[in-house]
């Protein structure tokens, strides 16, 4: 717990919740606290960089240079191809770890839902004190 929250929500009973009496005006004790923790989605920033030349009076053209880690756009396709090749290495290992699990006298597993586009998709993984 945080000792200052960035919201405070006081809660306060209106009514007995044994006889229904009205508790509107009656006052408050602090009776105890909760805190809850909310990560922010993340955000995705673009910067566009925007090189130019400039003719020189020798007769040359400079053109400015990118920013030291600023490379060429990676495409979709880029990225869809490398998740294709690691799938592809590391299929075999992937085939051990899962025959292994699988037959463990103990397996322990989760199930985490996460949103992909506004939908909601599970996660599901299985687990021994050694595998994952």
């Amino acid at each position: 717990m945080t000792k200052i929250p960035d919201t405070t929500i006081d809660l306060h009973p209106e009514y007995c919740h044994s006889c229904g009496a009205d508790l509107s005006s009656t006052a408050s004790k602090e009776d105890s606290i909760r805190q809850t923790i909310d990560i922010p989605p993340i955000k995705a920033t673009y910067t566009e960089y925007r090189i130019y030349s400039k003719p020189c009076s020798c007769g040359c053209g400079t053109i400015a240079d990118f920013p030291k880690g600023v490379n060429a756009p990676v495409s979709e396709g880029g990225i869809h191809y490398l998740l294709n090749r690691f799938s592809e290495k590391s299929s075999a290992t992937y085939q051990n770890i899962k025959k292994r699990v699988a037959s463990s006298t103990v397996i322990g597993t989760d199930e985490t839902g996460v949103k992909v586009n506004g939908n909601k998709h599970w996660f599901w993984t299985w687990q021994t004190d050694k595998l994952t």
